[in-house]
């Protein structure tokens, strides 16, 4: 049998985190999304393509860095759950 020596309000405190960690890193990209986008009509040419274009790309990681925080906020609060649940049980 597995021993578990942490308790379910240390993983919501963790799950917690992580969602916080996520909402903030969502403004961050809104943010940084509004500079862009105030530059981008500002300047032509080859540099400017290839800015943007590799913008476009670190857009899809922050977008799918601010998913994985989210994915690990909720998985932990069902482990907690789950925890919460196997103590009353037994």
């Amino acid at each position: 049998m597995a021993r578990i020596l942490i308790t379910p309000e240390e993983i919501d405190k963790a799950s917690s985190l992580f969602k916080t960690t996520s909402q903030q890193s969502r403004e961050l990209v809104n943010k940084l999304n509004s500079t862009i986008q105030s530059m981008q009509g500002q300047w032509d040419g080859m540099t400017q393509q290839r800015f943007f274009q590799r913008y476009e790309t670190d857009k899809k990681n922050m977008e799918t860095y601010i998913t994985m925080l989210n994915d690990v906020s909720q998985e932990l609060a069902k482990i907690a759950e789950r925890f919460r649940a196997a103590d009353q049980q037994g």
